[in-house]
């Protein structure tokens, strides 16, 4: 989290233990503002959510990999269409299996696999994660049985009951960014644990082959997905290494830019094969060249960008809701004369951070634009 964005958070969980404050005296009148504060907090606290979307074999699982530095999750198909996996940062790795009905079953997993170069020799790990539940009787609901071994990483594996899959890790680049593997976009109107954790997405990247990039089933599969979450959106163009030479990367750039017009932000050309190969790579020298030919950095200064454009249109619509939540509390007629100076404080409290979050947005939007 940035040091403006700390700050504001500061500013208003002051604000709301004044208000709370308020509140156990007795005051009814400022339980409504003390609800739409704690709702902006939580709005400007929550990390900024990705989705990574795409037909199967386009890539979405390895390019997740490369960003987390580790092998979270299998380069092959392991689950049903409608099981979404989501990655969020937690102290201690955890993994949870959320049913139809919000059941919440933990489960443990015996091995994620490093990609990073930690170690001086890195070894290689297979791909599979195997998770096993915990003899708990959520997970009994879940899976019919405590005790019962899960391995949902290989592609004959048993269909797993769970919509949602959602996984922890201690990575500090989850702290600013969730990450949501989604195989089939859930219906608007349905309240599964899928479609709910998806109604949250900020931005939405979209994994196509090169060689038969933006299909009609795709284009079909993008235009499905709600116009909220994909306002921000980026277009990754994988196996950039099965293409034969730089004419033929343009031809391809040219026909996309064409084909989506307006659809995306920008469209980036990237060998994921090679992005993580650089990451195994003992030879410094070798691995700079593998991350060069992949592009992968393009990518990820691509993704930065939306990030903190993201962040910029909260900080800007967290302070027009902060402003409105005074204003409304200085019209309030229902205070006692001992509350409403109280409240004054408060709404002049709210004032000044919408004035700081206003201020600041611009200065980080300027650093967007200087990136």
């Amino acid at each position: 989290m940035g040091m403006i964005e700390g700050q504001a958070l500061s500013e208003l969980r002051a604000a709301r233990e004044m208000l709370e404050h308020i509140c156990a005296g007795g005051a009814m009148a400022s339980r409504h503002a003390l609800r739409a504060v704690r709702r902006i907090e939580r709005y400007l606290a929550r990390p900024v959510r990705v989705a990574v979307l795409g037909e199967e074999n386009s890539g979405k699982s390895l390019f997740l990999n490369y960003l987390l530095k580790h092998q979270i999750l299998p380069t092959s198909r392991f689950s049903p269409d409608d099981t979404e996996i989501l990655i969020r940062y937690a102290p201690e790795p955890s993994v949870y299996t959320i049913g139809k009905e919000g059941h919440r079953a933990r489960l443990t997993s015996r091995a994620f696999g490093a990609l990073s170069k930690a170690d001086a020799q890195p070894k290689p790990r297979a791909s599979s994660i195997i998770y096993q539940c915990l003899d708990t009787p959520s997970a009994s609901s879940v899976y019919g049985g405590a005790n019962t071994a899960v391995m949902f990483a290989r592609p004959k594996a048993a269909k797993p009951p769970s919509r949602l899959i959602e996984v922890g890790l201690p990575i500090k680049l989850l702290k600013q960014v969730e990450m949501i593997e989604v195989r089939n976009i859930p219906r608007s109107e349905s309240i599964t644990p899928a479609s709910m954790a998806f109604r949250q997405v900020d931005i939405a990247l979209w994994c196509t082959l090169a060689t038969q990039a933006w299909k009609e089933t795709e284009v079909m599969g993008w235009r499905n997905i709600p116009a909220a979450r994909r306002q921000s959106a980026l277009m990754l163009v994988t196996y950039k290494d099965a293409i034969s030479d730089r004419e033929d990367e343009i031809k391809i750039l040219e026909r996309l830019y064409r084909a989506t017009s307006t659809m995306f932000d920008d469209i980036q050309l990237v060998s994921l094969k090679d992005a993580v190969a650089s990451l195994l790579e003992s030879d410094e020298g070798n691995a700079q060249k593998q991350k060069n030919a992949s592009n992968i950095a393009a990518v990820e200064r691509a993704l930065v960008l939306m990030v903190r454009e993201r962040k910029v249109h909260r900080m800007r619509k967290a302070g027009k809701l902060l402003r409105i939540v005074a204003a409304m509390q200085e019209k309030n007629k229902d205070y006692k004369a001992s509350q409403k100076q109280k409240m004054c404080a408060v709404s002049g409290r709210l004032n000044l951070l919408a004035d700081m979050l206003h201020d600041a947005a611009p200065s980080v939007s300027m650093e967007v634009e200087a990136a």
